[in-house]
């Protein structure tokens, strides 16, 4: 799924948009506050920016899991849709839809911004509810006919601080308290919370023309470089 249909040429759709790298970092032997003051005292001088916030997603994917397994094989060209807000859990206020598209290690993202659901979580995760609030968005008929055909696989929440370095080249994202739940439309449950309190996901992101600084950036981090999907992670977790 793309912004056009998957059967479509989506080349245009793609052209002339901010593509991204991100170096992910697993850091299990660590607490907050110490990876938080490796960062500060990293060279390149980051600052905090914004406050931390608490992210939650519906992660969707098709009845044969085409996207996980996309993303655990490392599948050149691969994609996530999920729904995201911040704040409370069960009421999904300014939710935004996003289409996260991977040609490589390069990354671009397409934002639907959502009113407010009238419902809380477990009444959005009613199908029909879910896609009359898509028909609502300007959103093509053949992305409406291929989110018709995904379901909930995974609700994951985690707070998040985010800094940006002097240079304003570089942003690093810390996550942490990661919380995870098995969704179902056809229950409209959350179904059993997993957690994941030891784990700190520590994420540098920066454009293209900056790949060969950002060598230098990261090895300077005293953490483990790492590949790392939240959203495989979440769905391994939740299936144990």
């Amino acid at each position: 799924i793309t912004p056009a249909s998957s059967n479509m040429d989506t080349s245009k759709q793609l052209i002339n948009r901010d593509w991204r790298f991100e170096r992910k970092f697993i850091v299990s032997c660590k607490t907050l506050a110490e990876v938080e003051s490796a960062v500060r005292i990293h060279p390149s001088w980051f600052k905090e920016i914004y406050h931390p916030r608490q992210i939650n997603n519906i992660y969707f994917d098709t009845f044969n899991h085409d996207s996980f397994f996309d993303n655990v094989d490392g599948a050149s060209s691969r994609y996530k849709v999920r729904l995201r807000w911040y704040g409370e859990l069960l009421s999904i206020n300014k939710p935004t839809l996003e289409i996260k598209v991977k040609r490589g290690d390069l990354g671009t993202k397409f934002n639907y911004p959502i009113p407010k659901f009238k419902e809380n979580l477990l009444h959005t995760m009613k199908k029909k509810y879910w896609i009359n609030t898509l028909q609502n968005k300007d959103l093509s008929p053949e992305v409406l006919l291929q989110l018709n055909a995904l379901e909930p696989r995974l609700i994951n929440r985690y707070k998040r601080k985010y800094f940006l370095s002097a240079n304003k080249k570089f942003r690093v994202t810390l996550d942490y308290n990661q919380e995870f739940y098995r969704p179902s439309f056809r229950t409209s449950s959350l179904g059993m919370k997993m957690e994941d309190k030891y784990n700190i996901v520590v994420e540098l992101k920066y454009g293209e023309d900056d790949q060969e600084t950002a060598n230098s950036v990261s090895s300077l981090f005293t953490f483990r470089l790492s590949k790392n999907s939240k959203f495989v992670n979440g769905i391994n977790r939740i299936q144990q």
